[in-house]
């Protein structure tokens, strides 16, 4: 399943969108979506994300912009697993509640750091509720994009799932491989030009590659 990540857009544009979509991430922490905005978004009948990154907000307002999202319908929230143990807390609580899966996930915006420590992570976030771990890591080399999709041979016996692809122009291929390899998913831009990160493909071009690799034609 292909899910277009939405970056900064209006409330109309964002609504628009959806239509389109069966499956969106809405980054909360590059939009100015109010409260009433925010519930009318997470409320559709869609397979949504919910994002709020640490960086540009202050955590209370982040927090509270994530448990809207989570309580108007969410069916993801994904909060960054090296947040504060009181922040992550109280997003997991709030998903629990509201039968949201809860998506920990990690980036690393420098470079991919050795298997054995991406496995710790997973495990330590599997450990602490995540429904889905989330592995993000900045490829340069060929050496890095095997290395981060060979976590794919992991067997959990606990039912997590895991995406794990790499970002820049080395690893756009990952983000195709990811679902083939496993993931619930893989994230692509809404069109050119509007990438939420480095080396996202925009849908159109990732449906065409994904058809093209499982042997159809669009």
């Amino acid at each position: 399943m292909i899910c277009v990540s939405v970056g900064k857009t209006s409330f109309s544009a964002c609504l628009r969108l959806l239509r389109t979509v069966d499956c969106a991430e809405i980054r909360l922490d590059l939009n100015s979506f109010s409260a009433v905005e925010i519930r009318k978004i997470f409320s559709r009948p869609k397979t949504l994300i919910a994002a709020c990154r640490p960086g540009r907000l202050s955590n209370p307002i982040r927090r509270e912009r994530l448990a809207e999202a989570v309580s108007a319908g969410a069916s993801y929230v994904d909060v960054d697993g090296r947040e504060s143990p009181g922040f992550r807390d109280y997003i997991k609580a709030e998903a629990r509640r509201a039968g949201c899966r809860l998506i920990f996930s990690y980036h690393d915006f420098r470079g991919t750091p050795s298997r054995s420590l991406m496995e710790r992570v997973i495990d330590q976030y599997v450990r602490a509720g995540a429904d889905v771990v989330k592995i993000a890591c900045l490829a340069r080399t060929p050496s890095d994009c095997a290395r981060l999709v060979s976590l794919y041979d992991r067997k959990d016996e606990r039912g997590k799932s895991l995406l794990a692809f790499a970002m820049g122009p080395a690893g756009s291929w990952t983000r195709v491989a990811a679902t083939l390899l496993g993931a619930p998913f893989t994230f692509a831009a809404a069109g050119k030009g509007r990438e939420t990160a480095p080396g996202q493909l925009d849908r159109k071009s990732m449906k065409a590659v994904e058809l093209l690799l499982q042997g159809r034609t669009s």
